[in-house]
């Protein structure tokens, strides 16, 4: 993979973070204000970030097994070679260089999603280690200046809310 001059490639393939790292990497700093009509204008309410889901960037660290995609992705047949997001990109190790990183290119927010089948992996069972994982990865986000913006579910379901019926049970706004 080439890498862009000053720059080192996270330690993930980020949903959207090639628009945000062509974006960061074509200007000393995002754009505000142009006079020249085909320079696009940003209002200041405007935040420059990428994005990211929890199960293609984190994988089976810190749990995962008890999720509805990873029996599918570990189904025969169901994907291309077999292949799982069990080793993804080491993001949930290396979270802290990665928000740095983001931060050097000028970034402002990182949408981001928690795996609820690891907070909870059986219902009513919640993982201390997995909250306090989360507990200093969004610390960390903050202390950098970087905003989070929180995608609750991401495609991802514990197994014990898929045996209940999901989405589909008129119990579910009370479980998620």
């Amino acid at each position: 993979m080439a890498k862009a001059s000053n720059f080192r490639v996270f330690s993930g393939y980020w949903a959207g973070f090639w628009v945000g790292a062509a974006a960061a990497l074509s200007f000393s700093a995002p754009p505000t204000a142009s006079a020249d009509p085909q320079v696009p204008r940003y209002e200041s309410e405007f935040l420059w970030g990428v994005a990211l889901s929890a199960h293609q960037n984190e994988g089976m660290s810190g749990g995962g097994e008890n999720g509805d995609w990873y029996v599918f992705e570990h189904t025969p047949g169901n994907t291309v070679n077999g292949e799982t997001a069990d080793v993804a990109t080491q993001h949930w190790w290396r979270y802290p260089e990665d928000f740095l990183l983001a931060r050097q290119m000028g970034l402002e927010t990182i949408r981001t999603s928690v795996a609820w089948e690891k907070i909870e992996p059986t219902r009513g069972v919640f993982s201390t280690e997995v909250i306090q994982h989360y507990r200093r990865y969004f610390q960390t986000m903050n202390a950098l200046g970087l905003r989070p913006m929180i995608t609750l579910r991401h495609g991802v379901s514990p197994l014990w809310f898929q045996k209940e019926g999901g989405w589909l049970n008129d119990e579910s706004p009370r479980y998620f």
